[in-house]
C-alpha cells in the first residue's frame, strides 16, 4: 500500500485507507483556529469603513418631466415624416436644454441660488425616439435647486 500524500503539508496516517485525508482535515482545521481573528477583522474593517463613508454622503433629489414633441399621438395614423419630424425636434430641444438662453429664465423664475451654468450640469435628457419623447432629469443634493418648489424624489444616489 502507497503512503503517498497528494498534498505535500499533510502527513500521512496509517490507520485509515485514505490515510492523508484526515491528516489534512486536521491540518486545516488547526489553521483555522489559529488565525480566525484574521478574515473577523477583515470584515470588522471593511464594513465599518464603508459604513463611515456610506454615512458622510449627502442625499440626492431628482425631478423628472417628460414632453411630448409633435402631435402623433393626436392623430389616427400619424406619417413617417411627421414622425421623423418630431424626433428631429426632440433631439434640437435635448441640446437647446442646456443653453443659457433657456436656463437663465429658469434660474431667475425660481430663485436659485446658483448660476444657469451650474445647473446646466445637473440637467440630464434623453430621447425616446419610439414614443417622440424628451425626457429632462435634475440631480442635486440641494431640492430648491432640483425641484423649485415642488416635491422630489429622494433616493440614494445609486437607485436614481
Amino acid at each position: 500500500m502507497s503512503r503517498f500524500s497528494p498534498l505535500p503539508w499533510c502527513k500521512p496516517a496509517t490507520a485509515i485507507p485514505f490515510p492523508w485525508v484526515l491528516s489534512c482535515i486536521k491540518t486545516y482545521i488547526g489553521t483555522l483556529l489559529r488565525w480566525w481573528p484574521v478574515p473577523l477583522v477583515a470584515v470588522a474593517l471593511a464594513s465599518g469603513s464603508a459604513w463611515f463613508l456610506a454615512r458622510n454622503q449627502p442625499d440626492y433629489y431628482r425631478a423628472s418631466t417628460s414632453l411630448m414633441v409633435g402631435n402623433n399621438f393626436e392623430v389616427a395614423t400619424p406619417d413617417r415624416f411627421s414622425v421623423d419630424l418630431s424626433n428631429t425636434l426632440a433631439r434640437f430641444y435635448e441640446v437647446l436644454v442646456h443653453r443659457e438662453v433657456i436656463l437663465q429664465p429658469v434660474v431667475e423664475q425660481l430663485q436659485l441660488p446658483v448660476g444657469w451654468w451650474k445647473l446646466s450640469e445637473a440637467v440630464q435628457t434623453s430621447v425616446n425616439p419610439q414614443a417622440n419623447l424628451l425626457e429632462i432629469h435634475v440631480t442635486d443634493s440641494d431640492p430648491v435647486r432640483a425641484c423649485g418648489d415642488r416635491q422630489c424624489d429622494r433616493r440614494a444616489p445609486d437607485q436614481l
